[in-house]
């Protein structure tokens, strides 16, 4: 694993803000061997409950994220290995902040999209 990666595998979030904001490092970015994205990452290895800072902190990971549909080596998303790896709260949450994040971005398209017309 990645130094990045093995911040979110410890749940150590503002290490991982810094080395996203300050640093470069790609929410997407695969870990090679594995093809682990920071949200697999989490979907797989934070199984405790989250807790509330730990969910704004993931909140900000799906945000960040261009591609909330890639897969592992096992050919699973972060939301089928949540199904599989996680408790069902946190499985529930990650679906719903990952619907809610895509509906923004559309949104968000959507503007841009209605400015670039209106010239």
């Amino acid at each position: 694993m990645t130094l990045v990666h093995l911040a979110v595998f410890y749940g150590l979030y503002s290490v991982v803000d810094y080395m996203i904001e300050e640093l470069g490092f790609k929410v997407d970015y695969y870990e090679p061997e594995a093809r682990l994205t920071l949200l697999h990452v989490v979907a797989k290895h934070r199984t405790a409950p989250f807790l509330d800072n730990e969910k704004e902190h993931i909140k900000a990971l799906i945000s960040k994220s261009n591609n909330l549909t890639l897969r592992n080596n096992f050919n699973k998303t972060v939301l089928s290995l949540a199904t599989t790896c996680n408790t069902e709260a946190n499985t529930h949450f990650l679906r719903d902040t990952m619907r809610l994040s895509v509906v923004n971005k559309v949104h968000r398209m959507a503007w841009v999209l209605d400015k670039q017309l209106q010239r």
